[in-house]
């Protein structure tokens, strides 16, 4: 238990270091050029991780964790700190808004998409689909345009995912240096899911076309 509180208080430490930077990184604008320190990154291990950090703080609100994830590992390509970031965020603002006893729901997905430029049309090209929903109120429609925005719009001064904070529009900043997508809905029974599509390495996946299958709404 004390190995554990100490890895997680150093790996604690290590974000909120890069956390700095990041953001002089958001206000300067130089993500468009950001270098990205990039490895082979397990998309379930980090998952993983997330849901460790913030095990106590979800335990707090009695707020229960249930993971969806292919039996094998999903492995990309990426900055595996700033990816952390993006997962810790969205899984912080979802804690925020859950209800008492509510559940959040993190699913991994690998899925096709047919490739419609560059040299080969037609070819299929394949993402890592992360999906983080919770169960509470949801986003209105018309915040919904301006979520990943710096300075967004806001009818709620306590709402993070609109207006001032910075970390949705870090998440939109760091997906897109990663080739990647990220969106928001609602869900039809109510709440807010977010999804981040990031691509996968062609020589990795092109033998397991059969087995991708595409992400449906949380």
């Amino acid at each position: 238990a004390h190995r554990q509180w100490w890895g997680d208080m150093r790996l604690t430490i290590d974000l909120l270091l890069g956390m700095i930077n990041d953001m002089l990184d958001v206000y300067q604008e130089s993500y468009s050029g950001l270098p990205l320190l990039t490895s082979t990154v397990s998309v379930k291990g980090l998952v993983t991780e997330v849901v460790q950090l913030f095990r106590f703080e979800a335990t707090a609100k009695r707020i229960t964790f249930h993971l969806e994830m292919p039996d094998d590992d999903v492995a990309i390509t990426a900055d595996r700190r700033r990816l952390l970031r993006v997962l810790i965020n969205l899984v912080h603002n979802a804690i925020k808004f859950s209800p008492q006893g509510g559940r959040i729901t993190v699913a991994v997905h690998v899925e096709t998409q047919e490739y419609t430029g560059g040299e080969s049309p037609g070819e299929p090209s394949f993402l890592a689909t992360i999906q983080v929903a919770d169960e509470g109120p949801g986003i209105t429609p018309d915040d919904l345009p301006h979520l990943f925005e710096m300075f967004g719009r806001r009818k709620d001064p306590g709402d993070i995912r609109i207006g001032r904070g910075l970390g949705l529009h870090f998440c939109r900043l760091v997906v897109a240096a990663h080739r990647g997508t990220i969106r928001a809905e609602n869900r039809p029974s109510g709440g807010a899911v977010f999804f981040v599509e990031l691509p996968l390495n062609q020589e990795d996946y092109a033998g397991h076309i059969a087995d991708c299958r595409g992400s449906t709404a949380l």
